[in-house]
């Protein structure tokens, strides 16, 4: 049974959804119930389908065949598809009508005019073969766009759309043949090619397909050869190919007159002699001469007409069912007429459904096709001449189980040229290689032989071309890359010679003369790129830019880009002791302790078990801890000293104490460590920080670095945008070789030098003044340096690769790199052991305690100065206290009397008569003072807000105790200064208006306070201390101003509240 590819329209896509499943059901049907179920199940999607569309029911098909056997067979498949439902509905029938192919192009174009044409056929088979009739038959019908199936021509002109639009084959076309060829390449593992082909339309596209599919495979053409009879020189194009290119595997697509010239001079020249490797076309093979050992191919079922007869009209039935389901179709032309007026528009969608069919079980194979209408997928024979025989090796056919093409080969079976079984390498591997290499320690160490001597069995000769001198300087060679090229040469069984690069340069892609253009390499890779060489073993980095002229193995050490300078040496500073800090962690050191100082004291205040006196203790007020004690116990638990008091007394102070000295036991071990690493160990410092430093950066000119020219690492430079300032900088400074540039290192003519890790490491470990500075950029690695395509690349990989897995790689740099600091002793002059310390490591701490001493010297004088001020001033009180106990002595005897003014009372207008009151003692001084204080200020007045304020305020005017004296020894009081009552009238104005507030409330009581008062006061009148006394309410301010004051004693003195007055009892009275 056949089964076709459902095609679908966008407008047509729920019907197909629908229309694959009743086919399949219908298939099922056909299979387990018969045919008129199918039949029936189809035609009820095709008539629903149908209902709007108006279609030809009977389709014309014409046929141009060579025999009278092809078109019975013709007739026979047309008459069979018209009663096969899966092919087409049962309302559709297709017509056939066939035409004998006429030897003559122009009666042939006549015949498809007049009989298929005229016909109006939709489509048209041609048994064409590769005539030119046929080929004039098929654009005839391209001009009106009727579709054409070719049955035979392979010939790859036809799959030009332009020339033959609506042309589609059953067969592939010739170029496809390079399809077979790539997967025969990669079986048989042939990576280099030679392919010749002819100098025409067909073998230029075969060589564009082929080389298309190599870029893919990684198939490398070594060379092409384009065959023109009579203009090519085969014969000198083979000879050079041979003796130039080492490859030995030829790819040749040529017609078979072609060929068999070709294969003339191939013999010849005993190109067909063992190690050659013949890949031929279909087309070559029909050649007479054709050499053993030479595989081709061969299409299965090419010469099958009936077969692919039958394939063409499934194809065209399938078409045709799809498109009259989906299309509204017009009828073809009827006549060769006007070609713009009966192009067929119906013609060109035909064709796409054409071409969207497939077979998966044709006559003739797997039937599908390209985009081009090109059958695909079509099954080759591979054929090996042995005896000048074909003999069949393999197969390249569709695989039903992975659903694509695949290969079977039988290389076992094959007879190679010159009659081997066993697989040629396909190219010639020379056994002397030209090795070229470059004086760079400690990879390549150089010495320079004298006359009659020779090198040592560890050492190899390596010549030098001096171009003054126009001969080689003799050389001998060891190192890292010597032992390298011994072991190599041993394993891959090569002989080599070796030499030195003539100009001492890694390589580079330079001008000429200076100018801009043309640039040719330079160094090692230039005698790689010009075949000077054929294999460079030295360190030489691997790069993009030489990986486009060269060919790199897999690099045999892994490297980058460091800096190196001159070793920095330490320097012992003050501040030394503090570099095992950064200067953020002293800070906040500092910060943590007064933070915990000030936490602690707030704890042990706020806490009720801390400041408060605890329940059955004797811990008083004065033992609680102050500010100033927390402070001391932080620092004394951070410096590790003894606390013997002012510890915190509340439980949270103390667990803050514990986590507190947790934190000081972990900073202070910590610091001691690092300490001890910093002022007892030697670690060299370097004043670069890599590639960022701002010094690099942005160069001063106090400040220069450079590299080597011409060297990947100046690559680099020049390549990162970023680095174009570094770059600008070296480029006028760099040295021609490594050696100068370290040189100049030591002799500070440059601060640094950028080069690769690997040497500028050794020489770090060789001179203990240098040291490389920073971490490695820009990493790559050194590979053995191969001539573009060069079929030693794999085998050099795979033995690099070995090199590393057993540790060979490893001994050279124990060998060649690490031995070095051991022998020169670079490492015992810096040995890591403890070191005795001196004063300028330890100066600083000198100087902190030298500090110490200085601040509290400093802190002991402004103790001393402010001790003397409090002692001066204690001083003077005393000396009043004196004055007034003298006083008292001298005045004690006497009596002190005074006339006191007519002190009327407010209320009652009348006077007071004056009492006498005699001071006898001191005792009944103190005695009417205290009372007099303390019965007017509690008996007489309550408490009050107004109470308290005057009570502030006269201890700031209260006249002292030596004025007091002083007034009473002179015996007269002065009146009051006008500075002083204005000053009492500003303090009067202050509170009365801070007395807002309230002042109801106080005037009621004070009204009850006043009535109560005068009853007191006029009890007491009748004693005689208060005879003199004015009545409440009124004050000696109301006397008349006439009489002169006389002084009292200092028990007198009053305040009063409500009148907001205030008479003053020492000494005077206004």
């Amino acid at each position: 049974m056949l089964l076709s590819k459902r095609t679908s329209l966008p407008s047509a896509s729920n019907f197909h959804i629908e229309f694959a499943s009743i086919c399949s059901f219908a298939i099922i049907s056909a299979l387990l119930c018969g045919r008129s179920l199918a039949e029936r199940s189809l035609h009820s999607v095709y008539s629903k389908n149908r209902e709007h569309l108006e279609n030809p029911k009977i389709f014309n098909i014409g046929a141009i065949v060579d025999s009278a056997e092809n078109t019975a067979q013709f007739l026979q498949v047309v008459e069979e598809v018209n009663y096969e439902p899966n092919i087409l509905p049962t309302e559709v029938t297709l017509y056939p009508m066939s035409i004998p192919l006429n030897p003559n192009p122009v009666r042939t174009v006549q015949s498809v005019c007049e009989k298929l044409i005229k016909a109006q056929v939709y489509a048209v088979i041609i048994n064409d073969g590769d005539s030119q009739e046929s080929l004039a038959a098929s654009q005839t019908c391209n001009f009106y766009n009727i579709p054409v199936i070719g049955l035979s021509n392979r010939d790859s002109s036809m799959s030009d759309k332009h020339m033959h639009s609506v042309y589609m084959r059953t067969v592939p076309s010739y170029s496809q043949q390079v399809d077979v060829w790539v997967a025969m390449l990669k079986e048989l593992d042939y990576r280099h090619v030679v392919f010749i082909h002819s100098a025409n339309y067909d073998g230029r596209t075969t060589f564009i397909r082929f080389q298309t599919l190599a870029e893919k495979e990684n198939i490398i053409i070594r060379s092409i050869i384009e065959y023109e009879p009579g203009v090519t020189d085969i014969t000198e194009e083979l000879d050079e190919a041979d003796e130039e290119l080492q490859c030995r595997v030829y790819l040749l697509y040529t017609n078979a007159l072609d060929a068999q010239s070709i294969f003339i001079e191939v013999s010849r020249l005993n190109m067909t002699a063992p190690g050659y490797v013949w890949i031929v076309s279909e087309q070559a093979l029909k050649a007479t001469n054709v050499p053993d050992g030479v595989l081709a191919l061969k299409l299965f079922n090419a010469t099958n007409g009936v077969g692919h007869i039958r394939d063409s009209v499934y194809i065209i039935g399938m078409a045709i069912r799809d498109m009259y389901l989906n299309e509204n179709i017009t009828k073809p032309p009827s006549h060769c007429g006007d070609l713009h007026r009966n192009q067929w528009e119906t013609g060109t969608k035909f064709f796409n459904y054409l071409r969207k069919q497939f077979l998966l079980y044709g006559k003739t194979g797997r039937v599908a096709f390209d985009g081009k209408g090109d059958r695909i997928d079509a099954d080759y024979e591979i054929i090996n001449m042995v005896h000048g025989r074909p003999v069949t090796v393999g197969q390249y056919a569709f695989s039903q189980v992975k659903m694509r093409m695949q290969l079977w080969l039988n290389a076992h079976s094959i007879i190679w040229p010159g009659y081997l079984s066993t697989k040629p390498v396909g190219y010639v591997i020379p056994t002397h290689l030209r090795v070229v290499t470059i004086a760079e320690k400690p990879f390549i160490w150089t010495r320079r032989l004298d006359y009659g001597e020779r090198c040592e069995y560890n050492e190899l000769y390596c010549p030098k071309f001096d171009r003054k001198r126009d001969r080689d300087i003799p050389y001998c060679c060891q190192g890292y890359c010597v032992d390298l090229l011994k072991a190599l040469a041993e394993s891959l069984n090569f002989t080599y010679s070796l030499y030195q690069v003539e100009d001492d340069a890694y390589g580079s892609f330079e001008p000429i003369n200076g100018t801009k253009y043309p640039k040719v390499w330079t160094g090692l890779v230039g005698d790689l790129v010009y075949k000077k060489a054929d294999m460079v073993v030295a360190p030489l980095t691997i790069n993009p830019e030489r990986s486009f002229f060269i060919d790199f193995s897999k690099p045999f050490k892994y490297q980058g880009i460091t800096i190196l300078e001159k070793r920095q040496p330490r320097r012992a500073t003050l501040a030394s002791f503090m570099e095992p800090f950064e200067n953020s962690l002293w800070v906040l050191v500092t910060v943590a302790v007064h933070f915990v100082a000030l936490a602690l004291y707030l704890l042990d205040r706020f806490s009720p078990f801390g400041r408060y006196r605890l329940p059955n203790s004797e811990i008083t007020e004065e033992d609680a801890l102050n500010l100033s004690s927390a402070i001391w116990f932080a620092w004394g638990v951070l410096l590790n000293s003894g606390i013997g008091e002012g510890t915190p007394r509340s439980f949270s102070g103390r667990v803050l104490g514990m986590v507190w000295a947790g934190f000081a036991m972990i900073m202070v071990a910590s610091y001691t460590a690092n300490l001890a690493a910093l002022l007892v160990l030697d670690r060299p410092k370097t004043s670069l920080i890599g590639i960022n430093d701002p010094r690099l950066r942005n160069p001063l000119d106090d400040f220069t670095y450079a590299t080597i020219k011409g060297s990947a690492v100046e690559s680099y430079f020049k390549s990162q945008v970023e680095l174009q300032t570094m770059y600008k900088h070296m480029q006028d400074r760099n040295f021609p070789t490594v050696e100068d540039a370290v040189e100049a290192l030591r002799q500070d003519k440059i601060q640094a030098f950028i080069w690769d890790s690997a040497r500028l490491e050794f020489e770090a470990a060789k001179d203990c003044d240098l040291i490389t500075a920073a971490e490695q950029f820009g990493r790559s690695g050194y590979g053995i340096g191969l001539q573009k395509n060069s079929f030693w690349l794999e085998k050099i990989n795979y033995e690099i690769l070995s090199m590393h897995e057993r540790g060979f790689v490893t001994e050279l740099d124990n060998k060649w790199i690490s031995i070095e600091t051991e022998e020169d002793g670079c490492g015992d002059r810096y040995e890591q052991f403890p070191t005795t310390l001196g004063l300028k490591n330890m100066a600083g701490v000198f100087i902190l305690v030298g500090a110490g001493i200085i601040g509290g010297i400093g802190l002991i004088v402004i103790e001393v100065v402010y001790k003397k001020q409090q002692t001066k001033r204690q001083r003077q009180l005393d000396a009043a206290r004196g004055a007034t106990y003298r006083w008292k002595e001298y005045v004690k005897p006497r009596y002190v009397q005074y006339q006191p003014k007519q002190v009327y009372q407010q209320s009652q207008k009348q006077q007071i008569p004056a009492r006498n009151i005699p001071i006898n003692s001191e005792e009944h001084y103190d005695n009417n003072l205290r009372k007099v204080q303390k019965q007017y200020s509690e008996e007489m007045h309550p408490f009050t807000v107004e109470k308290g304020i005057n009570d502030l305020k006269m201890e700031e005017i209260r006249p002292s105790r030596q004025q007091i004296v002083h007034e009473h020894v002179a015996q007269y009081a002065t009146p009051i200064p006008p500075q002083q009552k204005q000053f009492k009238q500003e303090l009067e104005q202050k509170l009365k208006q801070k007395m807002k507030y309230g002042k109801e409330s106080r005037k009621k009581a004070s009204q009850e306070t006043e009535v109560k008062e005068r009853k007191r006061h006029q009890t007491r009148q009748q004693e005689p201390h208060y005879q003199n006394i004015p009545p409440y309410g009124d004050s000696y301010s109301s006397l008349p101003t006439s009489q002169t004051p006389t002084l009292r004693p200092p028990h007198a003195m009053m305040y009063h509240t409500r009148s907001h007055e205030f008479n003053y009892g020492y000494g005077y009275s206004t």
